[in-house]
């Protein structure tokens, strides 16, 4: 083995030629794609060389902190740098430049987004806020769109099955994104910025570690007239060609105090409000929707001994939704989610036998609504144990859960992961895992309206994920391809129409998603260069039909420089065609958007930047009736002290 240390670089760059032929048997769109992830995967054989190739400490893997070289799951982290490039994207748009991440979008910023996690539906994925659950038990989505990059200090994402750590819904995995956090010497910050159509961005906040105590408070605020409308012509129900604008205000709160060496108390605060133009049927009336997401939780950690860890934490997470209506703007809807969830976790570190980690949990869930749901109120109790080892060169990992649920019983899933360190940058990994999504209260227990009605028979999806992969992580930069596999049965796909009766929810359909993802990042020559690309086949295993909103091939790629104060970039995010209905009968083209940033910074603490999104002002489509923002433009500035 101790050859291939040398060519590492050039081994992984053969193995992804190879695959790139693969790639253009199955969609020629995807040459451009395999033809600069291959270059990327030559550059690493040339690239400039890091000082240190330190790993990444990652939380949500294994719910404790990891060295990221450790894990044998498929994990990416985004950190502040990149947050910052994102500039004038919003959280769904920053996350669709992930590998194996696509998402569509109800027509802008601040509208209803889905994130599609290797290809699982909105509903199939788990989203976090500091560890809280925010989605909506309704509609089954988090409102990704009403949470600003302002307030955020990283985010992880994991993906395959993670049902044997976090319960139901991470079937295609875990997303959790983690607020600011106080860090040093107490320093303020602030950040502003104006664009087209009324555009306009301010954030600010003050953060540090006093004594014992570390704290941060932080504010964001978001506006847009804008500039275009919501819905087209296609929707002949509600289109109304105004233009919608769309304005948030959100705030982060975490306070932790060290009552004693080792033992330390805590509560994180987050919320944020969004209010939304929409079109919704009436003529010249300006239909909103209001929007709450709240994310609350308090903890205590106490470090027992140099094995045993105990943490208490008790959390409220808020999805509030309403609507306002007609000539008189009177609210038509109100769908509000409550969960509160309560968690005792006990990390055990065996030393040389590995790390264990011992938890029950018990979750509430509450609706209340305009609508009259036959039952608005479930509870979950859960017991969990995971474990990871590092022997050497071997690296093992393994997960189980129990669930007993008050609407659909008890349900176990677990996981099983092996890495093996080929070279000291080269790992090999395999892991497998099963997992579910509970049906939401509007499969349960829609009333009947509209000629549909809730089914409170239904079954959870049931899924069990397969994958492989190989990856480079060294001086030279980072490469990974992944395979994976993943069947889904008892799926809820929309209703089932028969007869004179209304259409009910079924579990009628069993889904399989197999692809291949390909990522990497390096430096060459001064030139940061980070890309991915994605091919899955999605498909409906009841009819034959590809799965909708998902594309068969995706993908981006990120190229920056640094020319003395002055760093210029620009970034490529691009998708194949996909259906924008499960029965295949509406196609929606695919799309490629460019955009622009570039960042001088004027002192040591204050720096300059300007974005300019979709340059080429391309006219393109997420879902079918909705329109999408076309060229945009932001400048502002960034201060903060060092």
């Amino acid at each position: 083995m101790s050859i291939l240390k040398g060519h590492a670089p050039v081994f992984l760059a053969l193995l992804i030629r190879f695959q790139g032929v693969f790639f253009v048997k199955c969609n020629i769109r995807s040459k451009w794609f395999v033809a600069s992830l291959a270059s990327l995967a030559v550059a690493n054989a040339f690239a400039d060389e890091p000082a240190t190739t330190a790993g990444e400490i990652v939380v949500t893997a294994n719910r404790s902190a990891t060295d990221s070289r450790e894990q044998t799951r498929d994990v990416t982290v985004i950190g502040q740098q990149e947050i910052a490039r994102a500039g004038g994207l919003n959280l769904p748009q920053l996350l669709a430049r992930q590998s194996g991440v696509e998402y569509a979008s109800n027509g802008g910023d601040g509208r209803a987004s889905a994130l599609y996690l290797r290809g699982t539906s909105s509903k199939q994925s788990v989203v976090l806020i500091d560890g809280v659950r925010v989605s909506s038990a309704t509609s089954g989505q988090t409102a990704l769109e009403q949470i600003p990059l302002e307030l955020i200090d990283h985010i992880e994402i994991v993906r395959g099955p993670v049902s044997g750590l976090y319960g139901a819904d991470a079937i295609g995995g875990v997303v959790q994104i983690f607020t600011k956090q106080g860090k040093g010497a107490p320093k303020p910050y602030l950040s502003a910025g104006v664009g087209n159509d009324g555009t306009w961005r301010v954030g600010g906040g003050i953060g540090g570690v006093v004594g014992d105590t570390s704290f941060s408070l932080n504010v964001a605020g978001r506006g847009t007239d804008g500039g275009f409308s919501a819905t087209n012509a296609q929707n002949t129900f509600s289109y109304n060609p105004d233009d919608d604008g769309y304005r948030n205000l959100s705030y982060s709160a975490n306070v932790s105090h060290q009552i004693v060496d080792g033992h330390e108390i805590g509560i994180k605060l987050f919320q944020s409000f969004g209010k939304a133009d929409f079109d919704n049927g009436t003529p010249l009336a300006d239909d909103y929707n209001k929007q709450r997401v709240q994310s609350n939780s308090v903890y205590l950690k106490d470090r027992f001994s140099d094995v045993w860890t105990s943490t208490l934490t008790v959390t409220n997470g808020v999805d509030r939704y309403e609507t306002y209506s007609g000539v008189n703007l009177d609210r038509s809807g109100l769908y509000k989610t409550t969960q509160d969830t309560y968690t005792w976790q006990n990390d055990l570190d065996l030393g040389v036998a590995g790390r264990v980690v011992l938890g029950a949990e018990y979750l509430n869930q509450k609706v209340d609504s305009t609508q009259a749901y036959t039952r608005n109120e479930r509870n979950n109790k859960a017991v969990f144990a995971g474990w990871s080892g590092n022997f050497g060169d071997h690296l093992l990992n393994a997960s189980l859960r129990h669930d007993d649920n008050s609407q659909f019983g008890e349900k176990t899933t677990g996981s099983l992961g092996y890495g093996y360190r080929l070279t000291d940058s080269i790992k090999l990994t395999a892991n497998y895992g099963t997992a579910f999504r509970v049906p939401t209260f509007n499969d349960l227990y829609w009333p009947l309206a509209y000629g549909f009605q809730g089914n409170p028979n239904l079954k959870p999806e049931s899924a069990r994920n397969g994958e492989v992969g190989a990856e480079y992580n060294g001086a030279y930069g980072m490469l990974r391809l992944t395979a994976f596999e993943n069947r889904i049965d008892d799926m809820i796909n929309g209703y089932v129409c028969s007869g004179s009766g209304p259409c009910t929810a079924e579990n009628v359909d069993k889904a399989r998603i197999r692809g291949l993802a390909l990522a990497g990042s390096t430096t060459l020559l001064g030139t940061r260069i980070a890309a991915n690309v994605n091919w899955q086949d999605g498909e409906d295993r009841s009819n034959g039909n590809q799965l909708s909103q998902r594309a068969r091939v995706f993908g981006s790629v990120d190229v920056s420089r640094d020319i003395g104060p002055v760093t210029l970039g620009s970034a490529l995010t691009a998708a194949g065609s996909r259906y924008s209905d499960p029965a295949n009968k509406q196609p929606l083209a695919g799309y490629g958007l460019v955009d622009l940033y570039a960042d001088y910074r004027l002192t040591p603490t204050t720096t300059l930047y300007a974005r300019v999104n979709n340059v080429f002002d391309r006219d393109y489509t997420l879902i079918r009736s909705f329109n999408q923002p076309g060229r945009e433009w932001l400048v502002g500035v960034n201060w903060q002290p060092k």
